[in-house]
Order: C-alpha cells, then structure tokens, then sequence
C-alpha cells in the first residue's frame, strides 16, 4: 500500500425528475420505513420526488461497489444527523460516503478502505445571486477571512464566498458535527493552493465524453483558538497539515478597521485533513474534506443518470 486514498465523486441530476410509478415505485420498495417517514413529510410533491430519488441514487450507486442489492443497505445515523452504513455491511465493505445537493445536482461522495478508519465530507453550492454574502460572512466566517476576501475585486468577492462557504460545509460534514462546529472556529488558507484539471466522465446512454474542470489542492485548515483540542480532540489523530491560531484583540481609532486578528501560534498540529475544492462552471462548485489519510487523495468524478437509475432496476430484476 502507497498510502493513496482513492474518492469517487458521483454527480447526479435533480432537475426534470420523472413522476412516473413505475421507477418512483421501485424507488420507494428500496427504502426502509424510516426513510419513506421523511421523505412523506415533505408537503409538495416536487420535494418528496426529489427526497425519492436523492435516496435511490445513493443506493444504487452503493450497490456499484457490492453485490449487495439496492434494497439491503442499511442506515444508522451520528448524533448529528450524518447518515452512515450499518456497522456489518461498514465492516464487509469498507465504503464510507457522503452526501449534497443544491438546484440541480445530487453530489455523492464514496471512499472505500479496509485498512482503516476514513471520514468523508461533501458539499455542492449553487452560486445565489440574491444571497447577501456580506451578511452571512459577519455570523460564519473567521475575522482573516473577511479580510482577505474584502480585498479581492467585487465579482471575485462573491465567487470566494461560496468557494469557502462549500469547504467548511464539507468540513463540518466529514467531522459530523455539523452546525455544532462554530464556522468562526476554522478557516482556509488558499495562499499556496495547487490547481489542477480533473475529468467528469459523462455516460449518455451508449455514448461517453469527458468535461474537464479546475480543482484546487493544498488548502489546509487552520484551527482558531487555544480550544482547539477540546472541540475538535476527538478528530486530533486524524486530520492536513494544520495550524492553530489563538485570537488576538487590539485597538484602533479607525473605524474601517477590524479589530479583531488571527495570529498563528502553533504552526502543526497531529491532524490530518484533506479539502479539494472544484468548480463544475460559474454556478456550481463543490469541495470535499477526508479526515484520516496522510497520503495523496486521488480523486475520479462520474455521472449517474436517469438511465444507469433505470439499469440498476433492470439488473436487480
């Protein structure tokens, strides 16, 4: 073993989704009664399809990685919510995923592992024009990332926004902690990222092509605060070459400025994470976040459409 960790990302259509009983049917027979509870709370229609067909994506995508059936996959959840295989099919499979969508697209993310433990964290963002960023930074974002953001150009303000709320999104996701983890708490630091190019390999039926698009690597996280190892301990044997910062106040009489700073004090920490971000054009990006893994994470995206849904039930037949 070279220590490389393999990520499959799946990339999954929401948009258009049929209504029709005899797939939606076949969906709903693959479901445990927990999971047609929620989808069922959902009050419009387009929502519960959507519920629908988000769970069965997951199970026949699982079902590309075993023999078993999109029907025999079992659930179990953290305390936060993060839905997990049950701990016999964890341990005869070894697959750890994760799970967004936003819009138009379903993101599914699978590692597969033996070895050891892993965790995994995805998140897909669509770019809202309407969202008032500036807002939402001043709740979630930690003091040097304002700032840094504050003095790049307008347009790119905005695409660094998303570009980071998708990173602590899956981040929080990969530790399943959730909401729980102050965003404030952690930040990115993008100034030695690594660009790349990655292929999505798209299937139309009997036809293949490929799309390429930029991802960027090297973007450790660094961790704010002496109380760093009492809220993220339990993750310290796992997670990137990272930092830790306490907060420093200081005064000024300029009221343009922010008077609160992040000094790094520690400059490495026993945990190592891994975050990607990638941009599938200007609308959409996504990031993903494995906790666990020291070495090279290598990173493949298909598509799963409509049609390998549809096979997946012929093959089941």
């Amino acid at each position: 073993m070279d220590g490389r960790l393999k990520v499959i990302l799946w990339l999954c259509p929401l948009r258009d989704l049929p209504t029709e009983a005899e797939l939606t049917g076949v969906i709903t027979s693959w479901l445990s009664d927990e999971e047609l509870h929620k989808v069922n709370r959902y009050r419009k229609q387009d929502s519960q399809v959507q519920a629908l067909f988000v769970r069965g994506f997951l199970r026949a995508i699982l079902s590309q990685y075993s023999d078993i059936k999109p029907a025999q996959w079992r659930f179990e959840y953290g305390d936060k919510g993060k839905p997990r295989l049950c701990s016999k099919q964890k341990q005869q499979t070894g697959l750890d995923f994760n799970l967004s969508h936003s819009k138009d697209h379903l993101l599914i993310g699978v590692l597969q592992s033996h070895h050891r433990e892993h965790t995994l964290g995805v998140d897909i963002e669509h770019a809202r024009q309407g969202t008032d960023i500036y807002s939402i930074m001043s709740h979630y974002f930690a003091n040097s990332e304002v700032q840094e953001l504050m003095r790049l150009e307008k347009n790119a303000q905005r695409e660094r926004f998303f570009d980071v709320w998708a990173l602590k999104e899956s981040y929080i996701k990969a530790t399943g902690k959730g909401l729980a983890t102050s965003l404030k708490r952690f930040y990115f630091d993008f100034s030695n990222q690594q660009r790349q190019h990655l292929t999505l390999n798209e299937t139309q039926g009997p036809q293949k092509k490929e799309r390429h698009f930029e991802i960027y690597r090297q973007l450790p996280i660094i961790f704010i605060g002496d109380d760093h190892s009492q809220t993220e301990g339990s993750q310290a044997e796992h997670a990137s070459t990272n930092s830790w910062v306490t907060t420093e106040r200081r005064t000024t009489k300029d009221p343009d400025t922010v008077d609160t700073v992040d000094t790094v004090t520690l400059l490495s920490s026993t945990s190592h994470w891994q975050s990607i971000l990638g941009r599938l054009d200007s609308d959409y990006r996504f990031a993903l976040t494995v906790g666990g893994s020291k070495g090279e994470i290598l990173l493949e995206m298909n598509t799963f459409t409509l049609t390998n849904l549809e096979q997946e039930n012929l093959n089941q037949a």
